[in-house]
């Protein structure tokens, strides 16, 4: 039996992105910000603009992208996963950041196990074949899903995403879990009775 393909976003998903952004954000803006300040996933749209350029220039920086946290339960959530899918990762690059692909790699290899050549670099991920995705970003997961009708959007919960109602909310990895293990039944886990 074929097994299903599983296709993993990294920031806001597996690795918390927001976290150390908070503390740059704060020393540019002289604002402590928290994760409920935002309403949606561009951070720029809760920070002024004028801090886009400074913000980028600190994230820039080499190292930064691999000591990205892991999320708590990330790694125990994905390990079983990898074991019943054929699970590839689908992230968004900044092109200008030199090392951000290498890092990447490096981060993940060491966190979860995955190798470089399971990892796809692009901003395009609805040209990804898989039979999920799982990621924060709702226009990724409807551009996703309208590209890939048979397959299954699974919104990572954030409160930047609480608004959308794109693809199938999930709160943790055994929702993730559920949705693997029943997608014979996807009729099902598309009606929206689910209640985790």
């Amino acid at each position: 039996m074929k097994r299903p393909r599983l296709l993993l976003d990294v920031d806001g998903v597996l690795a918390d992105f927001l976290a150390p952004s908070l503390s740059i954000l704060a020393r540019l803006s002289g604002r402590t910000y928290v994760y409920d300040d935002f309403k949606t996933w561009d951070i720029f749209d809760t920070v002024p603009r004028e801090f886009e350029k400074p913000f980028f220039d600190a994230v820039n920086q080499p190292g930064w992208c691999r000591s990205l946290p892991v999320y708590e339960g990330a790694v125990a959530g994905v390990r079983p996963l990898i074991e019943v899918t054929d699970l590839y990762v689908v992230t968004s690059p900044m092109n200008h950041v030199p090392t951000w692909m290498f890092e990447r790699e490096g981060w993940l290899q060491e966190h979860f196990g995955v190798h470089h050549k399971r990892v796809v670099h692009t901003s395009a991920k609805f040209l990804c074949l898989g039979d999920v995705l799982v990621d924060d970003r709702p226009a990724n997961i409807e551009a996703w899903e309208a590209e890939h009708p048979g397959g299954l959007g699974l919104l990572w919960d954030q409160p930047y995403n609480r608004g959308s109602k794109a693809g199938l909310r999930v709160f943790d990895w055994s929702h993730v879990r559920f949705v693997v293990d029943n997608l014979n039944d996807l009729a099902g886990l598309r009606s929206g009775q689910l209640t985790w």
